[in-house]
């Protein structure tokens, strides 16, 4: 029977919370959905066995991640596809991780002002269904910024969004 491999990289607790609490953890990783796939890109073998990768450096994961992520791939992927997670690549993928956080807090706030709120309350909301704590993991101060750069971005890109195609997205 085939066992499963587990892969833990460093990451910032409140995307780790998020993303448990969106899709369970630790996250299994398989070609059925955008972050297996993505995530399956950035994975490598390595080649090189007898030579030691050099591990993450500590204080670059001590100045920007303080928490760590696992996710779960199978024996397979593992054995043929890659087991081997660069410092780079590490970036990347909390990167991806964070921007899928920050898209859904954008139409989580958006579906909000749809329905008559406010964005303050759909931020609140927001942290308190993943269990973000706004006092510890990031600030209440920093996600409305995040959210309010990526309506900046929305409302000055080329083709914005209709009401109706912003709800379908939520």
């Amino acid at each position: 029977m085939p066992k499963d491999k587990r892969i833990t990289i460093p990451c910032k607790a409140y995307v780790k919370k998020y993303i448990e609490a969106r899709y369970g953890g630790p996250l299994r990783i398989t070609n059925h959905s955008l972050t297996g796939i993505f995530i399956y890109a950035v994975i490598e073998k390595n080649y090189y066995p007898k030579k030691e990768r050099k591990q993450f450096n500590q204080s670059f994961v001590n100045q920007y991640y303080n928490d760590e992520i696992s996710f779960i791939v199978s024996e397979f992927t593992f054995e043929n596809i890659g087991f081997d997670v660069s410092y780079v690549k590490a970036v990347a993928i909390n990167r991806f991780l964070e921007q899928q956080l920050e898209e859904h807090l954008f139409q989580y706030c958006d579906a909000y002002v749809l329905g008559g709120r406010q964005r303050k309350d759909a931020i609140n909301d927001f942290a308190a269904k993943y269990n973000i704590d706004l006092e510890i993991d990031i600030s209440f101060d920093s996600l409305k910024q995040t959210e309010y750069r990526l309506r900046r971005k929305r409302e000055q890109s080329p083709i914005p969004l209709t009401h109706s195609e912003r709800a379908i997205l939520v």
